[in-house]
């Protein structure tokens, strides 16, 4: 028997077991083929189909093709971003597949921020370029300095000095000098200084054509020197009984303080200085306002009980307290007659002088301390030679301070 199959009939042969003969019958027909369907999807890149098999003879065959999908990309994403100099990189992926995409991004190329240097005097400007980005830099547009553009011996741009540059000599001190020092009445000096000064003012007149401002200023000050170094002389015999002795400290100024325009003193009878008594607080603003020229105050009203208008000392309390050389005892007494102090005295001229800061700070008394009132002026008149205390190291600031010592103070503040 042969049995059918997809495509051929069966059917049964019969043979004779003598002869051999044979013949065919019983056919059966063909079965026919039993196909199974295999479907394969589409990729991104492969299209799709189904295909179809005998499930009893392998025959095959295959439906038409679902086209490919293609990729389903998302966003770029940067790799390596792009430099100045440098391209960068970007990458995609399929969604579906993860095919990854890349594509190069090109240089950005400098952004170049510009900054100028102006030129000056003596150094070169130009333009610096960097760059936004990267940092890097070139420098370009250089234009020369300037030079120097002087003005009296001043460069009028950057305030240099001109190394070449002469001064023109200003005279004018020497002139004023000169001017006062021939108003001077010298009557009433010695012959030794009036001589000396005459000498220097000779010197000053010829120093006028000098050519160099070092020699006229010297002259100028020589001059000065001269007038300072005055040294007044009573007229005849000596005016004072109790002021004779040329070697007490206090010899020349008693009679600069008598000479003194305005009259400083006159002593306290027409042959008296009384150069031990005290001296005090009516006398000390006096001498004071009137060493400093007399100036006017500008108060009018008078808080002070005991200060009475026509009083030699009126003016100058009323001077002395609207300028903080002093204050009264109280809210309406000054009491003029009391005597003062050696603390009180020098700290009067030294605030009368607008309170000079000293520049030493050594304290060489051991009766000044730094919380006292007087410290800073005593430290100024020790270091200015007004005063150089009372020996032994001590100041004694509160040891009454005579006329002798006020006018002698006077003198080395306002004249040496």
């Amino acid at each position: 028997m042969t049995a059918p199959t997809c495509t051929e009939a069966g059917y049964t042969t019969y043979t004779c077991a003598g002869c051999g003969q044979s013949y065919v019958s019983d056919e059966t027909a063909a079965l026919g083929h039993d196909y199974a369907a295999a479907v394969t999807n589409p990729t991104c890149t492969e299209a799709g189909y189904t295909t179809h098999t005998c499930a009893r003879c392998g025959d095959s065959y295959t439906d038409a093709e679902v086209p490919a999908l293609g990729h389903s990309f998302g966003e770029w994403v940067t790799v390596t971003a792009a430099a100045c100099t440098a391209g960068g990189e970007q990458t995609r992926t399929c969604a579906r597949c993860g095919e990854k995409e890349t594509k190069t991004l090109d240089a950005l190329g400098h952004d170049y921020v510009s900054a100028v240097t102006a030129p000056t005097c003596t150094e070169a400007g130009c333009t610096t370029y960097t760059c936004s980005r990267c940092g890097d830099s070139y420098v370009g547009d250089e234009v020369a300095s300037l030079g120097h553009e002087y003005q009296d011996g001043v460069c009028t741009r950057c305030g240099a000095d001109d190394p070449d540059y002469v001064p023109p000599i200003d005279r004018a001190a020497l002139r004023a000098a000169i001017a006062a020092a021939e108003a001077l009445d010298t009557s009433g000096y010695t012959a030794a200084s009036v001589a000396a000064l005459e000498s220097a003012l000779t010197a000053a007149r010829a120093a006028l054509d000098a050519d160099t401002q070092a020699a006229v200023d010297a002259a100028a000050a020589t001059l000065d020197g001269a007038v300072k170094g005055l040294e007044p002389q009573p007229a005849g015999e000596f005016r004072f009984d109790d002021v004779k002795d040329p070697a007490k400290f206090y010899f020349g100024p008693v009679y600069w303080a008598y000479n003194h325009e305005p009259q400083i003193t006159k002593g306290t009878s027409e042959k008296l200085f009384s150069p031990d008594d005290g001296c005090t607080r009516a006398q000390v603003v006096t001498f004071l306002w009137r060493a400093l020229g007399e100036p006017e105050s500008m108060k009018t009203e008078n808080p002070f009980e005991d200060v009475k208008e026509g009083q030699y000392y009126y003016k100058a309390v009323l001077w002395a307290v609207e300028n903080g050389v002093t204050t009264g005892t109280s809210a309406t007494t000054f009491r003029p007659e009391r005597t003062c102090t050696r603390g009180q005295i020098v700290t009067f001229l030294w605030r009368a002088l607008n309170e000079p800061e000293p520049t030493k700070t050594e304290d060489p008394f051991t009766d000044v301390k730094a919380d006292q009132y007087y410290y800073k002026a005593v430290l100024w008149a020790v270091e200015n030679g007004v005063t150089k205390g009372t020996g032994e190291g001590r100041f004694s600031p509160d040891a009454t301070c005579t006329r002798g010592q006020i006018v002698t103070f006077l003198h080395r503040a306002l004249t040496e």
